[in-house]
């Protein structure tokens, strides 16, 4: 989803705004705040995608996948750079998986780890979907055919692409539904958003 709020408001009151009505505050005490900014690899922060994929393109993914379970949305607005390089968008239900890949991504097992984080997990799981190729690696047979299988309907999915053109733009993704990417950055290096994860 794509609304348009003036560049001067905040991104935290637009997500207060949006997600905060009719309940307490406690929805924002664990807000993640970011400003990502597009950056070869040896520029990048540590254990960031930039760190791995540099100016390159990011797969499709979840954010924050290491997490249990991962921040139900995602924030995202263009605030500085140049923001010509898109975000790409595919809602998981579109892929046309069978129902034996369904059942694999179910009780596959994958190992999902970062720096701090390690667990077991699922692709499919009760109320939501991850996946991240950059933190999940596959622990079983079921997870390692899935996952070949799975990469290759994401190579192939068609997605919708988020063009950074106008600085009123916030773009609200469901992170248990939807997964995002983005383009190639070589030509928007310094290209900078900011991410609120709720």
């Amino acid at each position: 989803m794509c609304i348009t709020r003036p560049p001067e408001e905040s991104l935290m009151s637009i997500a207060r705004e949006v997600f905060g009505c009719g309940s307490s505050n406690q929805t924002f005490e664990n807000t993640n705040q970011q400003f990502i900014t597009a950056s070869s690899e040896g520029n990048a922060r540590a254990g960031s995608k930039s760190s791995i994929r540099g100016l390159g393109p990011f797969p499709l993914h979840t954010d924050c996948a290491y997490s249990d379970p991962p921040p139900r949305y995602v924030l995202l607005r263009s605030v500085g750079g140049r923001p010509s390089c898109p975000t790409t968008i595919l809602l998981f239900e579109k892929l046309e998986i069978s129902e034996q890949l369904r059942q694999d991504l179910s009780s596959g097992l994958w190992i999902c780890s970062n720096k701090r984080h390690s667990r077991i997990c699922s692709v499919i799981n009760p109320g939501f979907v991850i996946w991240d190729t950059d933190c999940m690696r596959p622990a079983d047979k079921i997870a390692k055919r899935a996952s070949q299988e799975l990469d290759e309907k994401l190579g192939n999915a068609t997605v919708v692409e988020h063009r950074w053109n106008d600085e009123s733009s916030v773009l609200i993704i469901d992170n248990w539904r939807v997964l995002h990417g983005r383009g190639t950055a070589r030509y928007s290096e310094g290209r900078v958003l900011e991410r609120i994860l709720l």
